[in-house]
């Protein structure tokens, strides 16, 4: 059986979402904790998760996108994180999201640290990371992950720093 992995660290796995990882983000969102800062609302159902799936198509759009993270030593998803390419101003946003139980364990930079390295060797030179303003956990994550202050961005009333980070 190959390698479902796209990107390895020491705990960690990276593979492409697939059918079937639906309640695995039906919980990860379901805790307000985990969304608090995303803007995204909790998916209703399983089904609706397994539909969110099968319309992700950012892998074959662009060849990237966000992974689900599994801890090797188990094959347990603990979250997701990843690169993801926005199209309309050509820039890419290193995004990420653990199961509240997986905070603090160094799960984020870790993941983080794999996707940066992956995104260098795929030509990737420079990286961003949206952060909400109240977020103090992503940024210490960027700070960590060598990412610096750019700028502050709104959405809609929602004020968001942006951090850049060279990967070369």
């Amino acid at each position: 059986m190959p390698d479902p992995y796209i990107i390895t660290t020491e705990r960690l796995g990276l593979r492409e979402l697939r059918a079937g990882d639906g309640s695995f983000l039906l919980e990860l969102n379901a805790h307000p904790d985990v969304i608090r800062f995303t803007g995204d609302a909790p998916f209703e159902d399983e089904e609706a998760a397994e539909k969110f799936i099968s319309n992700y198509d950012a892998y074959h759009r662009t060849g990237m996108g966000r992974w689900v993270i599994e801890l090797l030593e188990t094959k347990q998803p603990v979250g997701w994180a990843g690169i993801k390419m926005h199209q309309e101003d050509n820039q890419y946003d290193l995004g990420y999201r653990i199961l509240h139980q997986f905070w603090n364990k160094g799960i984020a930079t870790e993941a983080g640290i794999g996707c940066l390295k992956w995104g260098e060797s795929n030509g990737i030179t420079s990286v961003i990371s949206c952060v909400h303003l109240e977020n103090t956990r992503s940024l210490r994550v960027s700070e960590k992950l060598g990412f610096r202050y750019a700028y502050e961005r709104y959405y809609g009333d929602t004020a968001w720093l942006i951090f850049e980070r060279s990967t070369t």
